[in-house]
């Protein structure tokens, strides 16, 4: 009698391996040709204008969100991180989150291809400064609270013009 010992792959264990990595190699082919899915939205022309202002002063923050499903609406936030530096919409300073750092919430309607928004910036001077400059660094997230994008501008402040 001869015993045989399956311990061993075998031809089917074999076949069964190879068919893995065909199949494997396949999917990750596929996935490389496809075309990839376009940015939900996109942030362009960000400016700040003028870029240094006295105390007394303000400067024009701008910038343009293309949307790229405009199938639906959607509710966007735009979160401002900035010390010494107030922004204000319509008028009316943003309201300050939780976190500290001022919100901007953006309505998007339901076919709209873009939206463009303009933001009034003051600064203050501390600590007796006669000059001073502020990163203005800004975070933008969908309606998921998923940030797809970030920028961030300087505004140069000085005691008198």
């Amino acid at each position: 009698m001869i015993i045989r010992s399956r311990s061993g792959l075998g031809r089917t264990g074999i076949i069964l391996i190879l068919a893995v990595i065909l199949v494997v190699g396949i999917v990750f082919a596929i996935m490389a040709t496809r075309p990839p899915s376009p940015k939900t939205f996109e942030v362009s022309d960000v400016s700040l204008n003028p870029s240094e202002i006295n105390v007394n002063s303000h400067a024009t923050l701008t910038f343009s969100i293309k949307n790229g499903d405009p199938s639906k609406s959607h509710s966007l936030t735009v979160i401002f991180n900035a010390s010494s530096v107030t922004l204000y919409s319509g008028g009316a300073p943003l309201p300050v989150g939780n976190d500290g750092l001022q919100h901007y919430q953006i309505e998007i309607q339901s076919s709209q291809t873009s939206f463009g928004a303009t933001l009034n910036v003051t600064a203050t001077l501390t600590g007796g400064s006669l000059t001073s400059t502020y990163p203005i660094h800004f975070d933008f997230y969908d309606d998921n609270n998923v940030k797809f994008d970030s920028e961030t501008v300087n505004l140069k402040v000085d005691l008198s013009g």
